[in-house]
């Protein structure tokens, strides 16, 4: 039986945080598996070419091994150059946003990967689903969202709060250029934001429970609960993200929590997004990762468990459906 073959696409590997990163994790179990791994770092790409021709000729390096907690956390060999249309059986779609045109790109390309490749997530929609706006599929149980394109429904957005206002730039993750402000707040201050973030904002209510106990963060992989942990801003802060000093602390699902995740699972299932990873402020999701979902490492030093040969495990059982 041939082995299968895995490539993990993403930024350039030296940027990559260890201490958070789920791609290590991945990898490490598949080298484990005595699976072979091979890296490509999107920006040693040619994004002009035809997609043929890109996948034709990708640039990639096999990983040697891949360590969470070694201080080099990723070796890599010489660069090569591989027929992806031909090597591959996985591709981990991994990169970071911000979801800007190079991104957009470089999802393209990879779309026009034969259909026996599992691509988690599917590149062709996850560019199309937005990562701050998916909560607007779920009314039920979402954050209320404001999706500002002019300054007019920015100012609009922000006034329509009750005590103050969350703004998120559109394109971006890990809680960069998140800004509070108040309904009363100067027009002039938020002239400032938005020429700063245009031409597209989101905009949502301030959730009181982001300071009571924190923001869940809650893996899924194609149904299945990997495991959640709750991250507490760092003193003086009200972005409880890991990347901006946002502790993890062990947390307990709920019914509830469980039940959101098989809903949102089972529905995004149909457009081949099978990682994801839901944000909660008390009881309401506020936003759902599904470019490069991260925690894992964490979420298995609190909790005790090896998520990530879950994660494998139902990566496998895809690959194996696919053939």
């Amino acid at each position: 039986m041939k082995t299968p073959r895995y490539l993990i696409t993403g930024d350039p590997a030296r940027t990559i945080q260890p201490q958070f990163d789920t791609s290590l994790l991945m990898a490490h179990e598949l080298l484990k598996r005595g699976i072979e791994v091979d890296y490509c770092d999107l920006f040693q790409t040619n994004l002009e070419q035809d997609s043929k021709s890109y996948l034709e000729k990708l640039p990639v390096q096999n990983i040697l091994f891949a360590d969470n907690n070694d201080p080099c956390f990723i070796g890599l060999a010489p660069k090569r150059l591989a027929n992806a249309l031909e090597e591959y059986d996985v591709v981990l779609n991994r990169k970071d946003p911000p979801v800007d045109d190079f991104y957009i790109k470089t999802c393209k390309h990879f779309s026009a990967l034969p259909s026996r490749v599992v691509q988690i997530n599917n590149p062709d929609q996850i560019w199309r689903h937005h990562e701050h706006l998916l909560p607007l599929r779920y009314p039920d149980f979402g954050a209320k969202t404001y999706v500002c394109n002019s300054f007019e429904e920015f100012v609009s957005a922000v006034r329509s709060c009750d005590t103050e206002a969350v703004c998120k730039p559109h394109n971006e993750c890990s809680g960069i250029g998140i800004e509070f402000h108040k309904p009363d707040a100067p027009e002039s201050v938020l002239r400032n934001f938005w020429e700063t973030r245009k031409p597209t904002v989101v905009v949502q209510p301030f959730l009181k429970a982001i300071e009571e106990s924190g923001d869940l963060r809650v893996l899924v992989i194609d149904g299945v609960i990997l495991g959640c942990v709750m991250r507490v801003p760092k003193s003086g802060s009200r972005l409880a993200n890991l990347h901006q000093g946002g502790r993890g602390e062990f947390f307990e699902l709920t019914d509830f929590h469980r039940e959101v995740a098989r809903v949102v699972a089972k529905d995004l299932r149909q457009f081949g997004i099978y990682l994801i990873g839901l944000d909660f402020i008390g009881d309401k999701v506020t936003e759902i990762n599904i470019t490069s979902p991260t925690a894992l490492p964490l979420i298995n030093l609190l909790s005790g468990i090896q998520g990530h040969v879950v994660l494998i495990d139902e990566i496998e059982k895809l690959r194996l459906k696919a053939k």
